[in-house]
């Protein structure tokens, strides 16, 4: 008698699995389609300096399109073009002076900043003997440290000045490239 008992409950358990599993299989399936089939394209921020023209080559990572004009919104609006190396800088040529190369993240791709208020432009004109050429990384958090948000503001709270959220990990978008 104990043994029936035993296989109903099993298969009841089955049922109750199977039943679950199917109903989270046709959740998916529908969201999927809702997905594809909805534009969402006004919920989105608005194009950034990590949205810009880049392209993905399997060689060297994702990178900005050679000649290619677009306009970012971060804090405020800026023009941005890349030149035929694919850096936001003017095109580079060489000629008898020796050149300076300025390596770094966001500041030096020139993160809401117009072409020609990017600190290597305004350097330029001070150190007439070299050439200048800026290739910025477009970057944020390079060192992957934690940046808290959303602090908790009730001064009669017991967890006053607590972080309640983080912003993302590290993100990188290289934006250097070279043709010989």
């Amino acid at each position: 008698m104990n043994d029936p008992s035993r296989r109903q409950r099993f298969r009841e358990a089955l049922r109750t699995a199977g039943i679950s599993l199917g109903m989270a299989l046709l959740t998916l399936a529908a969201l999927e389609v809702v997905l594809r089939v909805a534009d969402f394209r006004m919920l989105r921020e608005g194009t950034t300096e990590r949205s810009l023209s880049y392209r993905y080559d399997p060689e060297l990572g994702w990178a900005a399109l050679p000649n290619s004009d677009s306009v970012a919104s971060n804090v405020r609006t800026v023009h941005v073009h890349h030149n035929s190396l694919g850096l936001r800088d003017s095109e580079f040529s060489l000629d008898g002076r020796p050149t300076m190369l300025f390596l770094g993240d966001s500041f030096v791709w020139g993160l809401d900043a117009e072409p020609d208020e990017r600190f290597t432009e305004l350097l330029k004109p001070r150190v007439a003997g070299y050439k200048i050429l800026s290739a910025g990384v477009s970057a944020f958090n390079v060192l992957n440290h934690t940046n808290f948000t959303n602090y908790i503001g009730t001064l009669s709270s017991s967890r006053f000045g607590e972080p309640t959220a983080a912003l993302a990990g590290r993100q990188l978008q290289f934006s250097m490239g070279f043709q010989f």
